[in-house]
């Protein structure tokens, strides 16, 4: 979507591209916005449109139901799930390359392979993301977590688009097809981290779905296609229908999901665009 900017109104109008839009149904609308998870304390404030959409809506929808994701009891059920059975170990699912691979990375972190060792692959390409991002100073909460506060303090009405347990299961599957390849390509990609987080932030920021696709949908749909059908495919189309319902009927909602559910030919952008709703850049009157 190019952006246009009239002389005559930029007295009326705030002009800002950011990764929230607005999609309607003749007077029926909601927000929708992309979100990063971890963010670095420069990347504060958000950009002013996310503010000006969940002043407006009286519902904020996230992925899942955040409260139940803070309890231990979905943290036990998390591990349990990320976990190996009693007798079976990450090292023995691993080929003698990846091993060698992951145990030199561990080695020069300082880490032991017992840390992981338990863990499925899954886990444990979360684990070297986040140690990463959090090395590079990714350790404030994200978009989401930071709306969801915000929701709860103000008594705004707050729900998920499907359940913990889903997201529990979609976590677990993850690299079940192909554990050496996931594992390998993690400890490739999180040394150019800081560089991509970068790049993918402030493509964020300005709401170039082109770059968001390459960076977070393309190269997924190369490397990992099952990963890509199951992660954000399916899990698009399974919320289609509970997205329709939020914009025929009222209250005004913003839902908040990962950037990487937003782009692409397959995104939800694209899916309602292709449906017949209006998909248009939220923009907000100066107050």
């Amino acid at each position: 979507m190019t952006k246009t900017i009239c002389i005559a109104l930029l007295p009326f109008l705030l002009f800002a591209e950011t990764s929230l839009w607005k999609i309607s149904k003749g007077a029926n609308y909601l927000y929708i916005g992309g979100t990063i998870h971890l963010l670095r304390p420069s990347d504060y404030p958000l950009p002013s449109e996310f503010e000006k959409a969940f002043n407006e809506a009286q519902t904020i929808v996230f992925e899942t139901n955040l409260a139940e994701m803070n309890t231990p009891e979905f943290q036990s059920r998390l591990i349990a799930a990320v976990s190996y059975p009693a007798g079976r170990t990450l090292r023995g699912v691993l080929n003698a390359e990846t091993y060698q691979k992951l145990n030199a990375y561990l080695q020069q972190k300082g880490l032991p392979f017992s840390a992981i060792n338990q863990f499925r692959p899954s886990m444990v390409s979360i684990l070297l993301t986040q140690w990463e991002m959090v090395y590079f100073g990714m350790a404030e909460e994200g978009v989401d977590l930071y709306f969801y506060h915000k929701a709860i303090a103000q008594k705004k009405r707050t729900v998920g688009l499907e359940t913990t347990d889903q997201q529990i299961s979609y976590i677990a599957s993850l690299g079940e097809d192909d554990p050496n390849g996931l594992i390998q390509n993690t400890i490739d990609e999180v040394s150019t981290i800081e560089s991509t987080i970068s790049t993918m932030i402030s493509s964020w920021k300005t709401g170039n779905t082109d770059i968001l696709n390459d960076l977070i949908v393309k190269e997924m749909k190369e490397k990992y296609p099952s990963i890509h059908q199951s992660l954000l495919v399916d899990r698009n189309f399974n919320w289609k229908p509970e997205i329709i319902t939020m914009i025929t009927t009222p209250p005004v909602e913003l839902i908040l999901v990962g950037a990487g559910h937003l782009v692409g030919e397959e995104g939800l952008l694209k899916i309602f665009e292709k449906d017949g709703y209006t998909v248009e850049k939220a923009i907000f009157k100066k107050p």
